[in-house]
């Protein structure tokens, strides 16, 4: 039994009627996502994760930011007790921050983040577990690397972008620090509807304590035309510019290790993104 039925099993146990299931946008060994009806005809999306904390870790901050009036689905149901967890989430509508989507949607995109940011989420943890921001980072360019080595990026490239993080780590302004962040806040996990506002901000598994400047650069990593809507939604002063200008060559390069590692890891091509992180690390100098 693949993942996918054995978590529309337990909803169907949890709601003691059969689910019906919609369509999977999301199906491999670690987790999955899929597009279902259940008994009572509700439109659910159901997410089920042998990661136990990564989905306690989404309850928590659904359940937060909903609180704080954010445009978060709401949880129907839910078993974390067991792998695989089981999240059934309401569905939301709109559809995903598309590039050709206007300037106001990013605006709207922004201040949302900013909302986000600013909820507190008691017991969060910094990036990977690890004491601090930096080496966070820094954990994630050691985890991805071996996935990164066999989906062919060189080990120069590594070497650039650790040495980007290394520097940066020195000026990282402690004041900013600590937030509530999405951290993985593509623009496919935001969703806007025809009035360009935001009606679904989704998929907190990756949320941490940590530097806003990174949700930002992920949502505009390969929309940077947009960079400058999404910092007037925000409210970004001065300072925080100024930041997001010294960061954004380093934390671009990152995410987009990141990249490459997923893929190779979970059995897809990189080559594509192979590509963009080598153009990344060349933008970064020796």
């Amino acid at each position: 039994m693949d993942l996918v039925e054995r978590v529309v099993g337990h909803v169907a146990a949890l709601a003691g009627a059969p689910v019906r299931v919609l369509g999977t946008m999301v199906d491999h060994h670690e987790r999955c996502v899929a597009d279902v009806v259940l008994a009572d005809g509700t439109p659910a999306v159901v997410k089920g994760d042998n990661d136990l904390e990564r989905s306690s870790r989404e309850a928590r901050v659904l359940g937060l930011a909903r609180d704080a009036g954010l445009p978060v689905p709401r949880l129907i149901a839910s078993a974390l007790e067991r792998r695989p967890a089981v999240l059934v989430l309401e569905r939301v509508g709109g559809e995903w921050l598309a590039p050709e989507r206007p300037a106001a949607a990013w605006r709207a995109s922004g201040a949302v983040l900013r909302a986000l940011q600013r909820t507190a989420v008691p017991g969060l943890r910094e990036l990977g577990d690890q004491p601090d921001w930096a080496s966070g980072m820094r954990w994630l360019l050691t985890y991805f690397a071996p996935h990164c080595r066999d989906g062919g990026l060189s080990a120069d490239v590594m070497r650039r972008v650790r040495s980007a993080v290394d520097d940066l780590a020195g000026d990282l302004p402690a004041a900013r620090l600590g937030m509530t962040i999405h951290g993985d806040c593509m623009p496919i996990h935001v969703h806007v509807d025809r009035d360009d506002r935001v009606v679904g901000l989704l998929d907190f598994g990756d949320a941490s304590r940590g530097d806003p400047a990174w949700d930002i650069v992920v949502l505009t990593l390969r929309s940077p035309e947009h960079l400058a809507a999404v910092l007037d939604g925000y409210g970004a002063d001065g300072p925080f510019r100024a930041w997001l200008d010294r960061a954004r060559p380093a934390y671009r390069a990152v995410r987009l290790v990141i990249e490459v590692g997923w893929l190779a890891e979970h059995g897809f091509d990189p080559a594509d993104a192979v590509v963009a992180t080598t153009e990344a690390a060349a933008d970064l100098g020796a």
